[in-house]
């Protein structure tokens, strides 16, 4: 039991500090939109090297990722994660429908698929007559 709380516990407190740093991710966000001076230090930053480019994008997309993962557990905590659909009273019930022990349910696969290379090989034989006959009428011309 000890152990269970010291889970909840360590989750709750992962928890408030992934939102501590969603929302300091979301304040330089606005102020890289807004300053004109935070926006500079980013651009000199950027300029560096292809090291900080890398970096400065990477950290984006685990700060995006932190900000989805806070909200979404938010949400669930909060209650709003919880939908509950029930089948209006009006509808029937599904028709059941069950599968012979053998899977086949009196077609024979082989036969299904004699059928489909059939209906295949009749389509690329008629193609290349196609293709014949435009080839050979071209080069009469």
């Amino acid at each position: 039991m000890e152990a269970l709380f010291e889970l909840v516990v360590t989750f709750v407190t992962l928890l408030v500090e992934l939102t501590v740093q969603a929302v300091v991710f979301l304040f330089l966000l606005v102020m890289a939109a807004f300053d004109p001076g935070a926006r500079r230090k980013l651009k000199e930053q950027w300029d560096r090297s292809i090291w900080q480019r890398v970096s400065m994008v990477s950290l984006g997309v685990v700060y995006a990722g932190v900000v989805v993962f806070v909200v979404v557990m938010w949400v669930r905590f909060s209650g709003g994660g919880e939908m509950v659909v029930e089948a209006p009273p009006d509808r029937k019930e599904g028709v059941r429908v069950e599968i012979s022990g053998d899977g086949e349910s009196g077609v024979k696969k082989g036969e299904v698929i004699e059928k489909l290379l059939d209906k295949a090989g009749s389509v690329i034989r008629r193609k290349l007559e196609d293709r014949k006959r435009e080839t050979e009428g071209g080069e009469g011309r």
